[in-house]
């Protein structure tokens, strides 16, 4: 969709668009408030204590997960460094 090079939003070109936006927003807000009472009646057996300790562990899963995503090998440093290697102990 392409912005009013004027005026940014308009009402009149954009407001399908706006729509449809304040709706998924709705429906997506909606959808997270519905599942974060769902969990807490799952959980409702547990005491605070271990629902502070359940959401520590889930948070340290959580940072885990996302920072082996993020990480990227140097495939290409360490072919290098094993072809040095074999070089080296291939010739003495």
């Amino acid at each position: 969709m392409k912005w009013d090079e004027e005026h940014g939003v308009s009402l009149k070109t954009h407001e399908k668009y706006l729509i449809e936006f304040a709706d998924t927003f709705y429906e997506q807000v909606k959808r997270l408030i519905d599942k974060s009472q769902q969990q807490k009646s799952e959980y409702a057996y547990l005491s605070e204590e271990d629902l502070k300790i359940l959401q520590e562990v889930l948070d340290h899963a959580n940072f885990c997960i996302e920072t082996v995503e993020k990480f990227h090998g140097r495939d290409d440093l360490l072919q290098k460094v094993l072809n040095f290697l074999k070089f080296r102990f291939n010739n003495m």
